[in-house]
């Protein structure tokens, strides 16, 4: 609280908090993302997402989370984090990219399957275009279940299909009009977040528009095809990331421009989940092998990345062998 003191300097720390949302409301004593009320930063219900006039805030007090816990909605455990203000818990700007590109991306599908239209000449279209794209992507049925499932892609992969795909394969001209400035739209909201320089009062703007054309609603009669306009998605499509993005992510920006959200992105993190992953599928013998030698997977992760830091700052040095050179 004072600081910390060392070799005569005094050093005062500032204390945030960024991780994904499963983590976060684990640290936070908050009920699950799909439970009524789900958001770390105000009280927002979800029977609530649909009603634009509501201008959430970031409203909850730390202090009054670590003392009186069961007196905020939501909340079932103390906080493991009491010593960080509300204000300094920053969602990860990753996440929300991921987790709102897969909404949307399922969305579409679920639009194609409930028109009975997800078949294999769809699949096919949609392989085709994801190899345009140079995405590795393919559909296969589950054996048990007799769902059809799908490659889950990287973060690259996912940016390159929502902001490339051609989704005019897949629906009318007007109505992949209507989703590509929904998907384009989206991405400019998150490539605002990500740079310090952006006025908060307008990403405020752009995000309330964004989440609008979301909630666009059907006019007409949907038994009359001459008068009826198709709209978007429904309230109960809207998710917790959704939420965050839209109504807080402005607030934090304000509250945290001198870093910009960019800087507390969790990526790094999830790149060494991904490699550290790799590592163990490819290098190292799964906790098997000789049961008399056998290390645990983790060891083997472990040393390989020491040996893998030790050789990086400490490069073997050139062979002096003499080089036999055959002349014919």
């Amino acid at each position: 609280e004072n600081g910390l003191e060392a070799a005569g300097i005094l050093w005062n720390f500032e204390l945030y908090f960024s991780s994904d949302w499963k983590f976060l409301a684990i640290c936070l004593g908050l009920n699950g993302p799909t439970s009524n009320y789900f958001c770390p930063w105000c009280s927002c219900s979800k029977h609530q997402h649909g009603d634009l006039s509501k201008d959430w805030r970031i409203e909850k007090n730390m202090e009054q989370i670590a003392t009186r816990y069961k007196d905020v909605n939501g909340h079932i455990h103390p906080p493991l984090i009491d010593m960080i203000a509300i204000d300094h818990i920053i969602f990860d700007e990753l996440h929300v990219f991921l987790r709102i590109t897969d909404r949307l991306w399922e969305l579409v599908l679920a639009e194609i399957k409930e028109r009975d239209l997800f078949n294999d000449l769809t699949r096919e279209v949609i392989v085709k275009e994801m190899q345009r794209l140079k995405v590795s992507f393919c559909f296969w049925e589950n054996k048990e279940s007799h769902n059809w499932e799908y490659t889950s892609l990287m973060g690259d992969d996912k940016e390159k299909v929502l902001r490339f795909f051609n989704l005019k394969l897949l629906f009318r001209p007007s109505r992949a009009q209507l989703i590509r400035n929904l998907w384009d739209q989206f991405y400019q909201i998150y490539c605002a977040i990500r740079d310090n320089t952006t006025d908060p009062g307008q990403l405020k703007i752009q995000a309330i528009d964004w989440l609008s054309l979301f909630l666009t609603p059907s006019q007409g009669d949907p038994n009359d095809p001459r008068s009826f306009i198709q709209g978007l998605y429904l309230p109960s499509h809207v998710t917790p990331y959704i939420h965050a993005l839209v109504y807080h992510g402005w607030e934090l920006l304000e509250k945290h421009k001198r870093w910009g959200l960019k800087a507390f992105s969790c990526s790094a993190v999830e790149k060494k989940n991904h490699n550290q992953v790799s590592t163990f599928f490819r290098k190292t013998l799964k906790n098997g092998g000789n049961p008399l030698k056998r290390k645990s997977a983790i060891q083997e992760i472990i040393e390989y990345e020491n040996r893998t830091l030790y050789f990086t700052y400490n490069p073997l040095p050139e062979s002096k062998k003499i080089k036999k050179l055959r002349i014919k």
